[in-house]
């Protein structure tokens, strides 16, 4: 046993000799709490030089407004005003663009809203409508319009809310608001009432209805031949019909006369100036796993159908112009999918381009604002005149 932990012993004083030497300093302090690390050469590289150039023959259309998921805003047809909502709830804040005083509305109108949303400017810019929902209602997507008035001083406003029940179960989730020819009323729809008719100062004018139970109400259009609209009616099996009614303002009835009903999801998109004709968006065979959409000319006076003007497997959006003379129609498609449709002509029209999003028709330009794309990742906003 001496023996092998003689030979132990020998064995780690030459692994020891062979090891280099490890000396432990101790940490002196410095005077500075400053690392003395060298800080890395950081080359700055230059800015890339923009390639991108609005294509030929368009017309550049700088947005005013962004989509922002916490806020809200919509410009005043005058572009004088701006109002604003933050987080989908109060205040409500109105600016005035020329000289940015902005007027606030902190209060809650009426009950406590959960939140609240823009719906529509008054035609000469002189008031707003907005949505609001009760926060102690849960079954109240929407129960009442909150209607803004600004004074002539431009310095302060009037507040009219428009409630359908006391008990605020009406709902009216994103109606359509259509204003009457001369501008003074608008109507809109209920869903489980019927066809309301206001003033400006929320006052219920007329109410129109169909004596139906499971009756629903929708879209409400406001042109010269009268209000059309659109109801949607559940049997006791849950089957779905879909009807277009037109109320004659000069003789009106209770719930006006109908024009269509289908289970083909119709809906109104476009009116012929020229002739008692509808553009209806439909599916084109609901019953059908391969159903399109499509959009076809509809005659109200012979209640026939005439002719598809686009057809989509996916989605299709629209637009008019102030005349309804011409709609846009945005469909989904491999290359070009915006269309310009004529009503005089019956023409369909590729404006070749390639849009992601359809917004609206500007009246001061006379022209769609359409954001269009190109497969090299450029986006861009441009107006598009008829």
């Amino acid at each position: 046993m001496k023996r092998l932990l003689i030979f132990l012993v020998l064995i780690f004083s030459l692994i020891a000799a062979c090891s280099p030497v490890i000396l432990i300093q101790p940490i002196v302090p410095t005077t500075s709490q400053t690392p003395t690390l060298p800080i890395p050469t950081v080359t700055k590289l230059p800015s890339a030089t923009p390639t991108f150039a609005y294509p030929a023959g368009a017309t550049p259309f700088p947005m005013s407004t962004y989509y922002d998921p916490d806020r809200e805003s919509s410009t005043s047809p005058n572009h004088l005003w701006e109002v604003s909502i933050e987080n989908e709830h109060y205040p409500v804040v109105i600016t005035n663009l020329s000289d940015h005083l902005r007027i606030l509305d902190l209060s809650s109108p009426g009950s406590p809203v959960s939140y609240v949303w823009f719906l529509n400017w008054f035609p000469d810019s002189s008031g707003f409508i907005m949505g609001g929902e009760d926060k102690a209602c849960e079954r109240c997507p929407g129960d009442r319009l909150i209607i803004y008035r600004l004074d002539s001083t431009n310095t302060r406003f009037t507040r009219y809310v428009f409630e359908p029940e006391a008990k605020r179960n009406a709902a009216f989730s994103f109606p359509t608001i259509s204003w009457s020819p001369d501008n003074s009323q608008f109507a809109v729809p209920v869903l489980n009432l019927g066809i309301y008719i206001l003033n400006r100062q929320a006052q219920v004018i007329n109410k129109f209805y169909i004596n139906s139970n499971n009756q629903y109400y929708y879209d409400a259009y406001w042109m010269p031949q009268g209000i059309f609209y659109k109801t949607r009616h559940y049997d006791s099996d849950w089957n779905i019909t879909d009807s277009i009614y037109l109320i004659n303002m000069s003789h009106p009835s209770i719930s006006g006369k109908l024009l269509l009903a289908s289970d083909a999801f119709p809906s109104i998109v476009s009116f012929d100036p020229f002739s008692p004709r509808l553009l209806i968006h439909q599916d084109s065979n609901p019953k059908s796993q391969d159903s399109m959409v499509e959009s076809i000319i509809f005659n109200y006076q012979t209640k026939q159908f005439e002719k598809v003007i686009f057809n989509s497997y996916s989605y299709i959006y629209y637009a008019n112009s102030d005349d309804s003379e011409e709609t846009a129609i945005l469909g989904n498609s491999e290359g070009d999918n915006l269309y310009l449709f004529y009503w005089k002509t019956e023409q369909l029209v590729d404006q070749h381009k390639h849009a992601v999003f359809l917004r609206e028709w500007n009246p001061n330009l006379k022209a769609f604002i359409v954001t269009c794309f190109d497969f090299k990742g450029h986006e861009w906003t441009e107006a598009i005149s008829p």
